[in-house]
């Protein structure tokens, strides 16, 4: 699985513990989403171009100014992606929010999609899914298909926790993208 980031990083598996402490109250779990999210965010943006956008001015010099190029989406799986949302805007204020509506059916585990307000036309370079959880990857392998058919070239997804056999099926299934993952449980439940 070349195309899975599976962070080794010791302040992230602090926090991810802390995280998944029955004891962590509302306020410290959504403190701690941000802080994940955006350890995550960290690694996957690391190859983002940067383009000269002319010079500035400091109090005392000239500098060259960089942006990031692509134009980038952000594409919160609704509603537990939307908890990642605020530390992606701080990382990307000027990145398009699309929110897809997806769930997982109880009988068949199969994803069933609600919601999608995507413009009819791609208009961005990369997305980058927020989903806090990959269980058997169904939910993650639709809401990249989604994408895929609108248009979007470069996907990465940025997962807090992903099973193994989830995580190994949908990395399977698109080797195109890639998956930032904070940690790995290796099993799922008979109910996903």
């Amino acid at each position: 699985m070349s195309n899975v980031i599976l962070s080794k990083h010791p302040i992230l598996a602090e926090k991810i513990c802390r995280l998944r402490d029955k004891n962590t109250n509302y306020r410290e779990f959504r403190s701690l989403v941000d802080e994940i999210s955006s350890m995550l965010l960290y690694e996957a943006s690391f190859d983002l171009e940067l383009v000269k956008s002319g010079t500035l001015e400091s109090p005392v010099s000239s500098y060259e100014n960089y942006v990031i190029k692509p134009k980038i989406a952000l594409v919160p799986i609704m509603r537990s992606g939307i908890q990642m949302t605020p530390a992606a805007q701080t990382f990307f204020s000027e990145a398009c929010v699309y929110h897809l509506g997806l769930f997982r059916e109880q009988a068949s585990l199969e994803p069933i999609e609600y919601y999608n307000k995507l413009p009819q036309t791609c208009n961005v370079e990369v997305a980058m899914i927020l989903e806090p959880i990959i269980a058997t990857g169904g939910t993650a392998n639709a809401a990249i298909s989604i994408l895929k058919d609108w248009g979007v070239k470069n996907i990465k997804f940025l997962c807090l926790c992903a099973s193994s056999e989830g995580l190994a099926r949908v990395s399977q299934q698109h080797p195109d993208v890639r998956f930032y993952i904070a940690c790995k449980d290796q099993d799922l439940s008979p109910t996903g």
